[in-house]
């Protein structure tokens, strides 16, 4: 989608006159004047755009998806070591999630449902403080799956930005993504066409900007839809989580009851 800085290069001008394939010049068909500057790139960014929804599944797979329920293994990175945990994933589109996690044999549980979140612990049940709330909205504003359609669909908007080399060194392509109700997120994309990580800035209860990187690896299809079963988090450069997917599920049954909190 971009311009080829090297196109045309090394071709001397043809004089007046001179004959081309064995035309006068004066009666060689014109060239069709180029796309103004704003086309192109409304063009690039659609090509890019569609050719990483066909690699992650096609636009009506994705918009297919009703529910997602993944079972996965994570490893905190802490100060003083690494901490394991086991959790499962239930998300209904297009704003209900939950996480239940068991950490060293006890549950917790963090739920968003359509601009409320609560969470779950040994301690009882709590209400979301606002910024906690405010990072869990934003989590659901950031799933790649809304994101693709929603750019796709013309409700967000997309650039493609210079590539740039991944953290594992690949070039990658780069498409920016954002709306009135989410920040930049830019989209690193393989040459496969495949979702390769994703970067956003946030700010932390200090008011500090964070910024965050998701590294996603080991793809797998699933129901139609290509997943990465391998991520990793990391917050300025530094590595936060790892998790490895172990089941996901499309489209299986989710009970609205699990969204709701406990009196």
């Amino acid at each position: 989608g971009q311009v080829n800085p090297g196109a045309g290069r090394g071709q001397r001008p043809v004089p007046s006159g001179e004959r081309r394939g064995g035309v006068p010049a004066h009666q060689a068909p014109r060239r069709a004047a180029a796309p103004p500057a704003g086309e192109r790139a409304d063009k690039g960014v659609a090509d890019l755009l569609r050719r990483v929804i066909e690699a992650k599944g096609c636009l009506a797979a994705l918009k297919g998806i009703r529910t997602v329920v993944a079972d996965s293994r994570t490893v905190l990175q802490l100060q003083q070591g690494t901490l394991p945990s086991t959790t499962r994933t239930y998300i209904v589109y297009p704003e209900k999630s939950r996480v239940n996690a068991e950490v060293n044999g006890a549950q917790t549980s963090q739920v968003y449902n359509a601009g409320k979140a609560w969470v779950k612990s040994p301690a009882g049940v709590q209400d979301a403080p606002p910024p906690m709330l405010a990072e869990f909205a934003a989590g659901v504003r950031r799933d790649v799956i809304p994101m693709l359609i929603d750019a796709a669909e013309g409700r967000l908007t997309a650039r493609v930005m210079p590539d740039q080399k991944g953290r594992d060194g690949r070039q990658m392509h780069v498409l920016e993504i954002s709306g009135p109700a989410i920040d930049r997120v830019r989209l690193f994309i393989d040459d496969q066409m495949l979702i390769a990580g994703q970067a956003y800035s946030r700010s932390d209860p200090a008011g500090r900007q964070i910024l965050t990187e998701e590294v996603f690896s080991d793809y797998r299809e699933v129901s139609g839809v290509r997943v990465p079963f391998e991520a990793q988090l990391l917050q300025n450069g530094q590595p936060i989580l790892t998790r490895t997917l172990t089941n996901v599920v499309l489209n299986g049954p989710v009970a609205d009851t699990i969204f709701v909190r406990p009196i």
